[in-house]
């Protein structure tokens, strides 16, 4: 999966605050100037927005932060997520490998609960 990785870059004696966008590629890249007026994210999205247009690449992407700025990843139909229902399961295996069956009751209860009100 292609990504986008975006990162302040200091200001120095001869340049403003910028922002770096590169692909995970590491052969295209894209800097502007920080826009003092927008907020650290909107700058993010800016310079990845742009990058994405000199790719031509299509599609919607989503962010997240880094040590050292922010990452983006195209939001597929079928990508890998983690979300509830996968920490839930994780938490289930948890507990089967201690082997704890009041604490799997409790926590399959609290699993099926949910699904119901999905």
């Amino acid at each position: 999966m292609q990504t986008i990785e975006t990162k302040i870059i200091p200001a120095t004696n001869t340049n403003p605050t910028r922002i770096r966008a590169t692909h995970s590629g590491g052969v295209e890249a894209v800097t502007i100037g920080l826009d003092e007026s927008d907020s650290d994210i909107e700058s993010h999205k800016h310079a990845a927005s742009l990058l994405l247009k000199k790719l031509k690449w299509e599609g919607d992407m989503v962010g997240g932060g880094t040590k050292v700025g922010m990452v983006w990843v195209f939001d597929e139909k079928g990508s890998p997520r983690i979300n509830s229902w996968t920490k839930q399961r994780l938490e289930l295996k948890e507990i089967a490998r201690l082997g704890n069956p009041a604490a799997e009751g409790i926590a399959a209860a609290k699993r099926d609960a949910q699904c119901v009100t999905k």
